[in-house]
């Protein structure tokens, strides 16, 4: 395998991934790398709003004062590092070698949804200042809002979630198999429809979740 003047290894090739399951594999990656874009939006909103709080006087006091700002300022930093710390578990994880499929996604939604509530919460804090370009945080505000979308909406990562916990997951490296269940029952089947549009019942496939690699 040439490039240019370099020539590479075969060690150094990607393994053969067959069909969907390739791409799927790489999912729970990107999605905890979306987490770390969505805590810095996070914390440089609480910070610019800590800034800001300490020079913007409302009434002879400075707006840090008032607990209407303090409190906010205190939930930012409160839902900022409750998310880096289900971050910093599903790394644990992935380190270790173990399936780390629905802590990925716990962690994209828990972070993106915490990034999205602290910039809007800094926007609330700058007050009409929030909307002017002069300041930074209406641009983390976008920033944190478009997390919550790629790589999995919010949505998806519920979904994710909730069929790992209820025992139907979904691939995330591994191979399908049809639902064992006993011999004395009917295999579970769903209701397709083929090209012709007719309906057709299929047996109802079950993920065997492997390590990626």
């Amino acid at each position: 395998q040439l490039i240019g003047r370099k020539t590479w290894p075969d060690s150094a090739a990607f393994p053969e991934v067959r069909g969907l399951r390739g791409p799927l594999s790489c999912l729970s990656e990107a999605r905890y790398g979306i987490v770390w874009g969505a805590m810095g939006a996070a914390r440089s909103s609480l910070e610019a709003a800590i800034d800001y709080s300490k020079e913007r006087e409302q009434f002879g006091k400075k707006i840090r004062e008032f607990e209407g700002v303090s409190f906010k300022i205190a939930r930012m930093a409160a839902r900022i590092e409750s998310a880096r710390l289900v971050a910093l578990k599903a790394a644990w994880l992935k380190d270790q070698g173990q399936p780390f499929s629905k802590e990925a996604s716990i962690a994209k939604l828990l972070g993106s949804e915490a990034a999205v509530d602290v910039t809007r919460d800094a926007i609330q804090i700058f007050g009409g200042n929030g909307y002017s370009r002069e300041y930074p945080v209406e641009r983390l505000y976008r920033d944190a809002k478009v997390t919550e979308i790629y790589e999995g909406t919010s949505e998806i990562q519920r979904l994710v979630i909730a069929r790992n916990e209820t025992g139907l997951l979904v691939p995330t490296g591994g191979t399908w198999r049809t639902e064992a269940v006993p011999t004395s029952e009917p295999i579970p089947t769903r209701t397709t429809r083929e090209n012709d549009g007719g309906p057709v019942e299929k047996p109802l496939l079950r993920f065997d979740a492997g390590k990626v690699g």
